[in-house]
């Protein structure tokens, strides 16, 4: 679903060419809140595992990733991992710094009380 939040034993994707510190921060949050983090080799960021795009594009296939987050324009090398993500509802964020933000947030969601849009009463 894309609005779960992930497992905590489950996977996550990171990687990027702009805004590395938020990434790597990013990736230290996600570590400690026990997701797997891997990286494209071709545009590696510290910190988690480097893996090819290759693979990267068969774990997105296999929905075994629940989080994506990247930053920078890399048509020709994330294209596909990108349109997987889509396809499959795996979530997907475009810029580090919310990345790491959003990474923050699991790290004390069991603080955080959540509720359905129709709960807000906005009748959408």
């Amino acid at each position: 679903l894309p609005n779960k939040i992930p497992s905590k034993d489950g996977v996550s994707l990171v990687y990027g060419e702009r805004n590395i510190q938020y990434l790597e921060n990013a990736i230290k949050n996600l570590n400690k809140y026990g997701l797997i983090v891997y990286t494209l080799s071709e545009v590696e960021v510290k910190g988690a595992i480097p893996i090819d795009k290759q693979k990267a594009e068969e774990l997105v296939r296999s929905k075994k990733v629940q989080l994506i987050i990247t930053d920078g324009y890399l048509k020709k090398i994330d294209y596909s991992i990108r349109r997987s993500a889509v396809d499959y509802n795996i979530p997907i964020i475009l810029n580090g710094r919310l990345g790491e933000e959003l990474s923050k947030a699991f790290l004390v969601s069991d603080s955080l009380t959540y509720y359905e849009v129709s709960e807000y009463g906005g009748g959408i």
